[in-house]
């Protein structure tokens, strides 16, 4: 991964690189990862974001037609660049308004939020745990132009094993996807080499922007595991610096 920074502080900048080095202990492309961390007023309570910094589909190595996936993800599958080389694939805002602790080293101050922490959680909304679910006026949608779902809605399901991407059973926009997306009972459904299983997707029954369908539910954790990174919720003093099971 290459980082570029603006506006970052000296002292951010070791805490960030260390979080993309236990990113790169999981990850591995043949493409250069580009990420831009930004430091930034960001107003009202967001402490960070993160996202891909475009979103691709239907190229010869997609393994699913019609689908957006995110550049880093695309890039790997492809081989090649499909932006610019020196172009964000990543991009990551931190809230420069927030109190900041730059250790590395998990001892986090009560009064102030882990960057390791905070920068693991943005990298992963930016490799691909990100996409076009949304609501509103009290109605479900896929927002984007052409309706098309991510990679990573794609594999969201509810408790009857439905695919709520699935525009045949859920049309976008609808009050149907909106009680679906506010079900507090979906699931991301996933498929490795060596198993297959689900993750419990945060989804209350009041959408929360920004919160909803994007991020773990809590109840994910088991005692004495350290799978809460993405918890849709970041505490001061809190250090985690394990991806986790679940979100990889």
């Amino acid at each position: 991964m290459n980082i570029t920074y603006v506006n970052f502080p000296e002292e951010a900048k070791n805490a960030f690189a260390y979080a993309v080095s236990i990113w790169e202990q999981h990850i591995s492309s043949a493409v250069t990862i580009n990420i831009v961390a930004r430091w930034e007023n960001l107003e009202g309570k967001i402490i960070a974001n993160g996202r891909p910094a475009t979103f691709h589909k239907n190229f010869a190595e997609a393994p699913l037609g019609n689908i957006y996936y995110p550049v880093a993800l695309a890039e790997k599958l492809t081989g090649k660049e499909l932006n610019g080389s020196k172009e964000a694939d990543i991009e990551c805002v931190f809230n420069r308004l927030k109190t900041w602790y730059f250790g590395i080293d998990g001892n986090t101050d009560e009064a102030a939020y882990d960057m390791v922490t905070v920068a693991l959680h943005e990298i992963a909304h930016g490799l691909g745990i990100s996409g076009f679910f949304d609501n509103v006026n009290d109605l479900g949608e896929v927002n984007n132009s052409t309706t098309t779902p991510s990679a990573y809605d794609y594999f969201v399901y509810n408790s009857l094993n439905q695919r709520l991407a699935d525009n045949n059973l859920f049309k976008s926009p609808s009050a149907e996807l909106h009680s679906q997306l506010t079900s507090n009972n979906l699931n991301f459904n996933y498929s490795t080499e060596n198993e297959s299983g689900s993750a419990m997707i945060y989804a209350p029954n009041i959408w929360n922007p920004g919160g909803s369908i994007y991020h773990l539910k809590e109840a994910n954790i088991n005692a004495g595991e350290q799978n809460e990174l993405m918890s849709p919720y970041s505490y001061k003093g809190e250090a985690i610096h394990n991806v986790g099971e679940k979100t990889l």
